[in-house]
This record gives C-alpha cells, structure tokens and sequence, in this order.
C-alpha cells in the first residue's frame, strides 16, 4: 500500500510530516550558520572582469589614440573587481601592504572607480606609481564588500595583472577568481528549493 498516495493518511498525519521535515531543515541551517559564524576569516580576493585593447587589428592605418595630450601606441582597458571574500570586515588600519595592482611591462596612464558595492568605503586615495603599479590606499572593505577599478594602461600583454595586499590578520594571500555565492544567498536558495518540495504535498482536509 502506497501510504504517501492515500489522501485519509495525509489527513491524519500530513502536518507532522511537514512539521518534521521543517524542523530538520531549520536544524540544518542552523548548525551550518553557527559553524559558519565560527569560522572568521579576513580574505580579500580579486577578479579581472575585462582586459582588451582599444585598437584592434581593424583600426584604419594612421589611427592614433592620445590621452591629455599624452600620444598612446598600445591602449588598453582592464577592469579588476576587488572583492571580501571573508566573514570579517577589513579596515584601512589593518593593510600593513598597501592594496597594489601590478601590471607587468604597461604604463598606467589613468584610473578611476566606476562602480563600488554600497557598503564599499572609497576614503583613501589611488596613486599611479612608476613600473605599472596602481597603489589604493585607505580603503574600507566590509563583509561582501566589493569595488571595481577601471584602468587605462599602454603597452604590456592581455592579463598581465596580479593584485597583492598584506594586512593584519590575513587568512591567506589574495587569489584570482569569481566571487562565490555568499552564505545569505545559499541559505535563500535552499529555503526556496526546500519550499518548493515542501508545498505541492497534497493535504485532504475533511
């Protein structure tokens, strides 16, 4: 007898299946958020969301491209999203290093901040240093914090960046790669898939 298809069992028992399975669920979900609050890291981790060249090969023969006067023979726009990928806010008075792109070979002729997560802290400055480098100082990452940077350089080779910082109670040292889905977006996710299963349970109420 197939007791999940007989519409009397259901009535008698289906809220305390369903109850029971909220509870295990909403037990689940706890115990990761504790475990996951446990665990506090300071992480800063960066993306390189583009890096191409402003003249491709289709440029008509004589184009120039100047900037302030300043004649351009290699441009290119690369934009480096800078990111917390801890659970800890990180501070301008935790870098020991100040936050540095490198662009190897390239010289950085501009930069600017497009676009920053609201709660991004933009106080400090950027400085265009000589060898390619692009140092932001004080700045203030949040958790989930993340700011985008903009940078117009001559010369060097397509994806030619790294991003360094050094600050006091690191985890680890930066990385390269996307943003992860955060904790909050996970635990929405399968809220909604839990959900989802838990409602189509057809209940014969008499």
């Amino acid at each position: 007898m197939n007791l999940a298809a007989d519409p009397s069992w259901w009535h008698v028992h289906g809220e305390t299946v369903i109850v029971t399975i909220v509870g295990v669920v909403a037990t689940i979900v706890v115990a990761v958020a504790v475990a996951y609050r446990q665990r506090q890291t300071k992480i800063l981790d960066w993306h390189l969301v583009t890096d191409e060249p402003i003249m491709t090969e289709h440029a008509p023969t004589g184009l120039t491209v100047s900037y302030r006067g300043e004649s351009l023979t290699e441009p290119r726009i690369a934009v480096v999203r800078i990111y917390n990928a801890g659970t800890r806010e990180i501070v301008e008075e935790d870098f020991r290093q100040t936050l540095t792109i490198q662009l190897s070979a390239a010289n950085v002729v501009q930069v600017e901040i497009p676009k920053h997560s609201d709660n991004f802290l933009p106080k400090g400055s950027i400085v265009i240093a000589n060898e390619g480098k692009v140092h932001v100082q004080d700045v203030f990452f949040n958790r989930n914090a993340w700011v985008e940077l903009r940078i117009m350089a001559d010369g060097g080779q397509r994806g030619d960046l790294k991003v360094e910082a050094v600050f006091v109670g690191q985890t680890r040292a930066m990385q390269q790669g996307a943003p992860q889905p955060t904790f909050g977006q996970i635990a929405r996710a399968f809220a909604l898939v839990t959900v989802d299963a838990i409602l189509p349970i057809p209940i014969s109420r008499r």
